[in-house]
């Protein structure tokens, strides 16, 4: 490694190291505080979340094999699901907030 990685390391994990601390004040010991952020998002912030969580780092991959062997409307499926998962997360989010379930 050269001299430019090490100090990229160190910046890094410098500037993780302070974050962490700054925010360390802020804990919380209540599981539900940890789980759902105390229910001070927005239903809609957190309806986005759980949409945007299920798409990780495989979802290219398995993408780009699907236009592959399937073609352009192999990825239909995708793309409905965006479309489905975020209108159906938007709609019931909003209820179990209210409901105050975790899940």
């Amino acid at each position: 490694m050269s001299w430019i990685d090490i100090i990229t390391i160190i910046v890094s994990f410098s500037v993780i190291m302070i974050v962490g601390l700054a925010f360390a004040r802020r804990v919380s010991n209540s599981t539900e505080e940890y789980m759902v952020g105390g229910r001070n998002l927005p239903w809609w912030l957190a309806g986005t979340s759980l949409s945007a969580g299920s798409f990780n780092s495989d979802t290219p991959l398995h993408n780009s094999r699907r236009a592959r062997e399937q073609g352009l409307g192999g990825l239909f499926l995708y793309f409905s699901q965006v479309i489905t998962q975020s209108l159906a997360s938007l709609v019931f989010v909003k209820f179990a907030r209210r409901s105050g379930i975790n899940t």
